[in-house]
């Protein structure tokens, strides 16, 4: 039995923050599994455990500032030599009984001695001796194939229009088939990445007859020059003769290059690994992006000059003209089959390869092209064109009326090279999967491909171009008006993709619009809220408009906001949300009424969040005259911290002490939160003090943040393959995605598409479930890729080409558009320098070396400039090893001594150095750059943070 006290006191609990020295965990609150968990949840180094009769006490070796409402158990504070759960004044304290510990239930006081518990050994609670081990995955199994979501395009039009075109004769087939023989070692390269290739090099064949062709004109030239007039004109017919034989038999006809040979289709870029490429699904398929435009063949341009000067222009002019005499005669009597298959395409001279120097041979049958590729011209004339073009539309408008469709599109997109006109005139006629194919052939709008590919039931495919280039908003607008069906599933598709990117409260907005799916809004809302933190508070916000009749608990639980001291993001969040709503509602001014107080007095501290113009707009929201008559007099206080750049002074950085976990990774989440990276044990949550809130029980070295924050991909290399799985840091959640090759991968991704490279494939995973969905990828990239950039408007890959040459490719995001391709890069700064991707573009190089004083000196080259960043530098370390990283316009270096480690923190703007600090190196620590965070972490559970944005620095040790 415990004696009892008749001592009545006023305040039997502990509230607010306070000094706790011990928790107490009651026997009849909570069992002995769920007391084992809080103690160990609320453990600390050094603490001690006891066993009463009545309960246990977690006893901390010093006491600690703490909130008591947020903790698992009875705090207790330190009373003279007791421990008491009641904060007492001087005379309840002296009435008191003699004891260790003095619990208070009811007013009542219970007395308890150490002498009388038992000690527990917590450690106990974490045995494993009781486990049953399995076996380990073999990661040296064969990797299951990768699934290309959308695979390439392979029928032509013939195909696409179901056999309605009528095939060629078997004699035009076989010229046109003799013709592409002759064409295949001298068409011109697309300059695209991933085109399909005919062989790793550049064919020899047609430079050499280039050779040839300029050796024989030499020659001749040269013979003419030493004759008499009469022989020299024998000699220039002779010469102007031999130059059209060879390049009729070089180049062919320039009408049939352009149409009858039809370009190669592009296969779909691949992903970093060695494993056999995925078989392609049938049906359309995500198309290469756009080809870079054909240039004009310089030796062209230069036989049109020797033509002109020669007077062999006119011969054929003559020539070519006959043929447009014979082709508009087809047109004009009728016989549209034959005028068809003779028709000169207009409207493609931006892609001219330049003149043509023969006659137009007709093609073979009347398939279109699906790509816009390079093709020979001929010079018409303004009036010719014109009237060719009026031909060319009453030819169409004749096949529409006759109801010939497939040749009416054949005039629309092959002569008049009108692919847009074409595509609305086979949706006009609901010719929508033909359309749909097309428009992915010809790399189209992605919302244009979006809506067809909806209206032809091809969902899978629109999903994945949606997702792919971000086209969900546009190709919901244009279907709601006329296929309100088709745009509620994809509207819902869209909520469905930006809730798997842990963008909840979007998912949310966008969903909202279709009643039938409201509660699986709501339940988005809950996960959203239940998240807590910024955007819990702004969950509240937004249920309390989309759900009035909760307004009553969502007051209650802003009120509770505003009174904690440890919610100021939370109540920024709550003033942000407030003043971004578009309605303007009572709710709206009552939510401002009650959070507003909060707001100013934070506003007042060192964490304000808000501008002094969204403060006047939150007063002027609350509308409330009472507020407004406490409010000062003078101008109201505005945020005080700034962007790291408009810092002048460097940071002074102070390192925190050693903890008890070794970090392999930390990236910054909302509120002062980190994800941490353990190893084998797993990822975890810390809060701004560092301790942990939240477990992902999978292997974990390396994590890909999502830009929204609040999904994560946890990486642990096993062998040669990585194991790679996904984190859900709002429902706590984590999913095994499987095992890939990566070599090399972006740390960043956008919640679902995540790219990687490995050996000569550039990939663009979908992450949603797995590893082997491909929303975009580059197959046969012409060698090893060596380095990879991807930011918002950025994707650049380095590519080791034979001899060890480098070669950097860029692409414009987000439709990856090739930019260019196979830049040289510029001589290094020096020797031994770092070379880094810049993300904005180009190639950053880093040197470092001794000064005179025996310091180090750190330069910088950026494009043209080449600036100091630092000398004098890690004196007493007689060998360092530099290493850096840029991101969002930062360059980061770490310089590795034997006894310690310099950090530098640079703006590659203006050059300034805006941060540099020592760290042991002994603790191995690394510097990352995230979501606008710089983190520093080490093997010892020390932890630093920078806020790039606001200044705000945040350090602890993590347990």
């Amino acid at each position: 039995m415990f004696p009892t006290s008749s001592v009545t006191l006023q305040r039997p609990l502990l509230k607010g923050r306070q000094k706790v020295a011990a928790l107490w965990f009651p026997n009849d609150w909570f069992d002995e599994a769920e007391c084992a968990r809080r103690v160990l949840a609320h453990w600390r180094t050094g603490g001690t455990v006891l066993r009463f009769a009545q309960g246990v006490l977690l006893r901390y070796v010093a006491p600690e500032d703490q909130l008591c409402e947020a903790l698992g158990g009875w705090p207790l504070a330190c009373v003279g030599h007791a421990l008491c759960t009641a904060p007492l004044s001087g005379a309840e304290a002296a009435a008191m009984p003699a004891a260790d510990v003095w619990l208070v239930l009811g007013a009542q006081v219970t007395a308890l001695n150490f002498a009388d518990a038992t000690s527990l050994d917590p450690s106990a609670w974490l045995a494993v001796d009781g486990l049953v081990l399995h076996d380990t995955f073999d990661c040296r199994l064969t990797l299951a194939p990768a699934t290309e979501l959308a695979p390439m395009v392979s029928r032509d039009l013939r195909e696409v229009l179901e056999g309605r075109v009528p095939a060629a004769s078997k004699e035009q087939q076989e010229f046109v088939r003799e013709l592409k023989n002759r064409r295949e070692s001298s068409e011109p390269r697309p300059s695209v990445a991933g085109v399909a290739r005919r062989g790793s090099t550049h064919s020899a064949i047609p430079w050499l007859k280039g050779l040839a062709v300029f050796a024989a004109i030499a020659a001749l030239m040269a013979m003419a020059s030493q004759a008499d007039a009469s022989l020299g004109t024998l000699w220039m017919l002779g010469l102007i003769a031999a130059c059209l034989l060879l390049l009729k038999m070089w180049g062919g006809s320039w009408a049939t290059s352009a149409v009858a040979a039809k370009p190669v289709a592009p296969s779909p870029p691949p992903l970093p690994s060695s494993a056999p490429p995925a078989p392609a699904r049938p049906g359309p398929a995500l198309p290469e992006r756009r080809q870079a435009k054909a240039k004009p063949q310089a030796w062209r341009r230069w036989l049109a000059r020797l033509a002109i000067t020669s007077q062999v222009s006119r011969l054929l002019g003559r020539r070519q003209a006959a043929y447009v005499r014979k082709m508009m005669a087809l047109f004009e009597s009728g016989q549209l089959d034959e005028a068809l298959r003779h028709a000169i395409p207009l409207g493609g001279d931006l892609n001219a390869l330049g003149q043509a120097f023969g006659v137009p041979n007709a093609r073979d049958d009347l398939s279109l092209s699906h790509q816009p590729g390079a093709s020979l011209g001929i010079q018409l004339g303004e009036d010719l064109d014109a009237h060719l073009r009026r031909l060319y539309r009453s030819t169409f408008e004749k096949l529409d009326r006759e109801g010939r469709v497939d040749e009416a599109c054949f005039v629309l997109a092959e002569l008049l090279k009108s692919h847009m006109e074409a595509l609305d005139y086979l949706e006009k006629k609901q010719r929508y999967r033909q359309a749909a194919e097309l428009a992915l052939a010809w790399d189209s709008a992605p919302d244009v491909i979006v809506r067809l590919h909806c209206l032809a039931g091809n969902w899978q495919h629109a999903v994945a171009v949606a997702r792919r280039d971000n086209a969900f908003a546009n190709a919901v607008l244009q279907l709601e008006k006329r296929w309100p069906d088709a745009a509620a599933r994809l509207r819902e598709e869209w909520a469905r993709s930006l809730a798997v990117r842990g963008d909840w409260l979007g998912a949310v907005e966008v969903i909202w619009p279709l009643v039938p799916l409201r509660a699986l809004a709501v339940d988005w809302l809950v996960n959203a809220e239940s998240a807590g933190g910024r955007l819990g508070a702004r969950a509240l916000v937004k249920r309390a408009v989309l759900l009035p009749e909760t307004w009553v608990d969502c007051a209650d639980r802003l009120e509770a906001l505003r009174d904690d001291p440890q919610c100021v993001g939370e109540r920024a969040a709550v003033a942000e949300a407030l003043l971004a709503l578009k309605d303007r509602s009572p709710r709206a001014q009552q939510f401002a009424r009650i959070v507003l107080p909060g707001v100013l007095a934070d506003q007042r501290g060192p964490d304000a969040r808000l501008t002094r113009t969204d403060l006047q707009s939150l007063v002027a929201l609350a509308a409330s005259p009472l507020l407004r008559s406490d409010l000062p007099a003078t101008a109201l206080p505005a945020r005080s911290s700034q962007e790291l750049r408009q810092n002048r002074r460097p940071l002074t950085v102070q390192v925190p002490e050693a903890g008890g976990l070794a970090l392999l990774d930390a990236v910054a989440l909302d509120d002062g939160r980190h994800l941490i990276a353990l190893g084998e044990p797993g990822a975890a949550i810390v809060d701004a003090r560092g301790k942990i809130v939240a477990r992902f029980v999978v292997p974990t070295e390396h994590i890909v943040i999502a830009k929204g924050r609040q999904v994560a991909l946890a990486v642990a290399q096993r062998d040669r393959v990585s194991r790679v799985s996904r984190l859900d840091l709002v429902q706590r959640r984590s999913t095994d995605l499987g095992l890939a090759e990566l070599a090399h991968v972006n740390s960043e991704f956008d919640g679902i598409a995540w790219t990687v490279g490995q050996g000569t494939r550039l990939r663009v995973l979908d992450t949603q479930s797995s590893l082997q969905d491909v929303l975009w990828q580059v197959a046969d990239l012409p060698g090893q890729v060596r380095g990879l950039s991807v930011n918002d408007s950025v994707e650049q890959i380095v590519i080791e080409g034979d001899g060890g040459a480098l070669e950097l490719w860029r692409y414009a995001l987000p439709l990856r558009r090739l930019m260019a391709r196979g830049e040289a890069l510029p001589d290094p700064l020096a020797h031994d320098c770092l070379r880094l991707l810049n993300p904005s573009g180009g190639v950053i190089d880093i040197a470092s070396q001794r000064d005179d004083q025996g310091g180090m000196s750190v330069s910088c080259r950026l494009q043209t400039r080449t600036f100091l960043v630092a000398s004098g530098l890690m004196v007493d370390e007689p060998s360092v090893t530099m290493t850096a990283e840029v991101r969002d316009g930062w360059l980061f270096v770490s310089l590795r001594g034997k006894e310690r480690t310099r950090f530098l923190i640079v703006s590659l703007g203006d050059g300034q150095m805006h941060a540099s600090f020592d760290w042991p190196t002994a603790s191995q620590p690394r510097m990352r750059i995230a979501c606008g965070h710089c983190t520093v972490f080490d093997t010892q559970g020390r932890l630093w943070s920078l806020d790039t944005m606001t200044s705000v620095m945040r350090e602890f040790s993590i347990f």
